[in-house]
């Protein structure tokens, strides 16, 4: 009698099926999933510039701003700005000084993020601090929000 090895058709078959299965409800898992995974990215994007942005107001002795530009039916995507100042006064922020743009970011590389929402502009200080209190909403394509706010003393704090 021959010993013969190996599977046979059948036993194939459902071992593909089962492998199928489980293949299929970790794809709806991760899709699922998706949305809050890059809420949360875009949330951890956007506080490190604010950290950024802070820490280059304390070294280089200058205001920095940050400007949020909303979704609307002139842009496509939301997307804020950092603006650097030639001094420590907010009146070199106007119109004839916009060319001090330090980062510009718009949120395509986090397709599922729907908008963007600031309270104010926060103003990063010389000495650590931000003004005014602020507190920024993103929010994904899921309906999930997350917010980020500021405090006077130059906390950033992520809810």
């Amino acid at each position: 009698m021959v010993n013969q090895r190996g599977f046979t058709l059948i036993e194939l078959i459902v071992i593909l099926f089962l492998l199928s299965i489980v293949l299929s409800i970790g794809l709806f898992s991760y899709l699922a999933y998706k949305p809050s995974y890059q809420l949360k990215s875009a949330v951890r994007k956007l506080q490190a510039d604010m950290q950024l942005a802070r820490s280059h107001a304390v070294y280089y002795n200058v205001q920095y701003r940050m400007v949020f530009k909303p979704k609307n039916k002139f842009f496509n995507e939301s997307l804020y700005e950092i603006q650097k100042g030639t001094d420590s006064k907010l009146s070199d922020y106007e119109k004839d000084n916009q060319d001090h743009t330090f980062i510009s970011r718009e949120f395509n590389e986090y397709p599922g993020i729907k908008t963007i929402e600031s309270t104010n502009d926060p103003i990063f200080h010389p000495n650590g601090t931000i003004s005014p209190m602020t507190t920024i909403k993103l929010c994904n394509t899921s309906g999930h929000d997350m917010k980020i706010s500021t405090s006077m003393a130059g906390r950033i704090k992520t809810n």
